[in-house]
């Protein structure tokens, strides 16, 4: 396993070790895998299309996550600024951390396997957060979004997170500091399965 220093202003071809060609050049970043220990830099403006991190560190300067952006156990995304997602971001095995930054778009976050995602100082605008498998936590971030989650998992807002939109279904626990504000004109039914509630509960009204 090497390491991959690189930003997308770099000019990079070759092949990954599943045997997949990537490519970095002219402000695009193509199937990028990055591996523990590597670390990859996007600057606003450019755009990073199929990316999967595995242990390693994204940071994200700006600039457009386009296709399938996929972390894996102990990946690590940083935001720095507005990133654009108008595709899907997935969480499919293991812990990821998610943290700082603007990520917005109409794309959407799709959460699988039995770790934790946690989305931690983040101002998160997506279509929607499909939650499948185990568990999301939102910490001290912004987050507008509808959560549709399936039966046995768990949705945590810790920290003074504000949620923006509904829950349908999933175990949810609200902290003192978080507040879950419920729009009248959300997209799915507010269902939980089970709430730990110490936080606040605010149905909104978007009629003017």
């Amino acid at each position: 396993g090497g390491v991959l220093l690189a930003d997308s202003g770099a000019a990079v071809s070759g092949t990954r070790s599943d045997g997949k060609a990537f490519s970095i050049g002219g402000g695009q970043a193509d199937a990028l895998m990055l591996e523990k220990g590597s670390s990859f830099t996007l600057n606003a403006g450019d755009t990073a299309t199929d990316t999967t991190v595995n242990g390693g560190l994204f940071t994200a300067r700006g600039g457009t996550l386009a296709g399938t952006t996929t972390l894996n156990n102990g990946a690590i995304l940083t935001l720095s600024g507005k990133t654009v997602n108008n595709d899907t971001l997935t969480i499919r095995e293991g812990d990821a951390l998610l943290q700082g930054g603007s990520l917005t778009g109409n794309g959407s976050v799709e959460k699988s396997g039995s770790g934790t995602l946690t989305v931690s100082n983040t101002t998160l605008t997506q279509k929607a957060a499909n939650l499948n498998e185990g568990t999301l936590t939102l910490n001290d971030s912004t987050v507008t979004t509808d959560v549709i989650a399936q039966r046995g998992t768990a949705l945590k807002l810790t920290g003074s997170t504000v949620l923006n939109g509904a829950i349908d279904p999933t175990n949810v626990t609200l902290a003192s500091g978080a507040t879950w504000n419920i729009p009248d004109n959300a997209t799915v039914q507010s269902v939980v399965d089970d709430l730990s509630h110490a936080g606040q509960i605010h149905f909104t009204s978007t009629r003017t």
